[in-house]
């Protein structure tokens, strides 16, 4: 072992005058490190993505093709009132056969019909709403009772969940 450098030792398995290479350690993947990242990146998909996810199913909006039903306040009355808008798509005298009123429908949770109300055709587009739409006036218990409404009329069958406010 004489022409080995200092502090060097042969491997038993390695002839005489030659060292040993230094050892290079690779790092065993357990799979921890994978998890103490994935845990985070699936908590924080959850916080965000699953209320998102719930708020569009049962907000009552419309996605892109129906019926859009928010509850809100008559800015004339103070009273409660539903605003009521279709996709502009729709808002076509073809759409009612060149008929001149809708019937606005809305229903409680047991499906039984709260009210209906006649309603002009085509809905009306003013500014600081996006959609054709009309306003309907409702009673406290009515709106309390609420769950959906359609539209009657029409050639295409829209129904729209109550957002309330």
């Amino acid at each position: 072992m004489a022409d080995q450098p200092e502090g060097t030792a042969a491997a038993p398995d390695q002839p005489e005058g030659t060292a040993a290479a230094p050892e290079t350690r690779t790092e065993e993947h357990d799979g921890r490190s994978s998890r103490s990242v994935l845990l985070p990146v699936l908590l924080i998909a959850a916080v965000i993505v699953v209320p998102v996810a719930i708020w569009a199913l049962g907000s009552g909006g419309s996605n892109g093709n129906g019926l859009t039903v928010q509850q809100g306040t008559s800015y004339i009355t103070g009273g409660p009132e539903i605003v009521v808008s279709i996709p502009r798509k729709y808002n076509t005298m073809a759409e009612t056969g060149n008929k001149k009123l809708v019937v606005l429908v809305c229903f409680d949770a047991s499906g039984k019909e709260l009210f209906e109300a006649n309603q002009d055709w085509p809905f009306i587009e003013e500014p600081g709403y996006p959609h054709p739409h009309i306003h309907q006036a409702v009673g406290d218990s009515q709106l309390k009772a609420m769950t959906k409404c359609t539209v009657r009329g029409m050639r295409h069958r829209l129904t729209g969940n109550l957002r309330r406010s």
